[in-house]
């Protein structure tokens, strides 16, 4: 299937994620297991937003091309993400720290890019695979496309910059991942649309 439009619902799940996220890992940082933390916070805030979409898809659904997705695996997917984000967090510290805002887009770009592609990789050489939902049809996403870490990327490229500018304003972590994830989101999704259009994604 090839998708050419995502809703903007999605947007509304990723900002829950981003928040949970942010505030999970202020609350791991005075711990010891740092080499762990990536797990832990791509694990929960992945389970409990999932748990969610789980209770109310019916009404607020995420859309690809019009068709709801009507079930996401929840266990799966947020195993997946935990390693995402440990993935992302050693990219993280390989990659030089940028010292202002167009440098934290291009950082936030690299970084979510070569998780992405790394993830993706591990993804395509597994036998178990995600089975979603579409409009109350079950789909298995046999291969994901390299290209989706480059839409993965675009997300990034516009959600760190402003994650930066709320630390620097001491902005509560949950409202920070909230905000930057929602709007950074909004500009992501937008861009990515306006890809799509040109160059529909082959997803499952």
């Amino acid at each position: 299937m090839e998708i050419t439009k995502v809703n903007y619902a999605l947007v509304v799940y990723l900002a829950m994620i981003e928040g949970l996220s942010l505030f999970v890992l202020d609350i791991l940082r005075p711990y010891p297991f740092d080499l762990f933390v990536g797990f832990i916070v791509g694990f929960i805030p992945s389970l409990a937003v999932l748990i969610a979409y789980r209770l109310i898809a019916h009404q607020f659904p995420i859309k690809i091309n019009g068709m709801d997705i009507t079930k996401l695996p929840i266990l799966f997917l947020s195993a997946l993400n935990a390693v995402f984000i440990e993935l992302l967090f050693v990219m993280q510290s390989v990659i030089p720290s940028p010292g202002n805002m167009p440098g934290y887009s291009v950082f936030g770009f690299l970084s979510v890019l070569i998780a992405s592609l790394v993830l993706i990789f591990i993804y395509n050489k597994l036998d178990w695979k995600i089975s979603l939902e579409v409009n109350h049809r079950i789909v298995k996403l046999k291969n994901i496309s390299p290209y989706v870490a480059v839409y993965a990327g675009i997300f990034e490229f516009f959600i760190l910059p402003l994650m930066m500018i709320f630390y620097s304003l001491n902005l509560f972590s949950l409202i920070n991942g909230l905000v930057s994830g929602f709007v950074g989101g909004l500009i992501g999704l937008w861009v990515v649309n306006k890809v799509l259009v040109k160059k529909s994604l082959e997803l499952f």
